[in-house]
């Protein structure tokens, strides 16, 4: 009787120690943050992290998608004004792994100008089971440029000069003027970059114009909508900037 007893009680030991469901899994890979992303608002700078161009503070974080882990759920994305130690990061968002925007988060939560902030992610699976933290990537917001001229319909340019204000307390040393042809509401061409870093003698003013002359401007369709906008550059432009608002103009050639 006791054979049978000991010959039970090891079956239920070997049963308890075989992976079966939830025990079978592990948490998955960290995720690895974007180094330089093609679709990115402006690809000439940023690694992973950037201004975005909306009215309020915004900070947009990417990462690469994991297609050799199985079973990722969400990722969790953390933040914090202090870089040491896990215990200074605190969760602020999550995206679901299967949301098409699934490796990009814009945070919108309070954020401040000349403040650096902190972000890393983490991939967490069917199971609960999370992943160690990303690479931790951080930005530092600068004050928004303004758009000033052109806005609206421009009758048959020899030239034509794209002017916009920068703030007093801004201090930026470069800029990346973009612009963009708009072909409905969820496609936008980029049709003109142009990145001045380091700007010479510094901008020195609150209002400076970029001007683009007969031959460059013929990029431009008659009559077509396209959108411009000043992303402002300060210190490393990996870590330090700001869009500015968009401003929409057509060109009427005459044609």
């Amino acid at each position: 009787m006791k054979k049978v007893f000991y010959i039970l009680v090891l079956a239920g030991l070997m049963w308890a120690c075989t992976p079966t469901g939830s025990d079978t899994s592990k948490a998955p890979d960290a995720p690895r943050m974007v180094q330089k992303e093609a679709g990115a608002d402006t690809t000439l700078n940023e690694r992973g992290i950037d201004a975005v161009a909306r009215r309020e503070n915004a900070i947009r974080i990417m990462w690469y998608r994991q297609p050799s882990t199985q079973g990722v759920a969400r990722y969790k994305i953390y933040r914090s004004q202090d870089p040491q130690g896990l215990a200074n990061y605190r969760f602020i968002g999550q995206q679901e792994a299967e949301n098409n925007d699934d490796t990009t988060f814009v945070d919108l939560d309070s954020l401040s100008i000349f403040t650096k902030y902190y972000y890393f992610i983490t991939a967490v699976n069917d199971e609960g089971k999370e992943s160690l933290p990303s690479d931790t990537v951080w930005y530092n917001l600068l004050p928004k440029a303004t758009p000033g001229f052109p806005k609206g319909r421009v009758v048959k340019p020899d030239s034509l000069g794209f002017t916009f204000n920068v703030p007093s307390d801004a201090f930026p040393n470069g800029y990346i003027f973009r612009i963009e042809r708009l072909i409905g509401a969820n496609f936008r061409e980029l049709v003109y970059l142009y990145m001045e870093n380091p700007l010479q003698g510094g901008f020195g003013q609150t209002q400076f114009t970029y001007t683009m002359n007969n031959r460059e401007l013929q990029v431009f369709q008659d009559d077509v909508e396209y959108r411009w906008r000043v992303d402002l550059l300060a210190g490393d432009p990996l870590h330090n900037g700001s869009e500015s608002d968009w401003a929409t103009f057509s060109i009427d050639w005459g044609n």
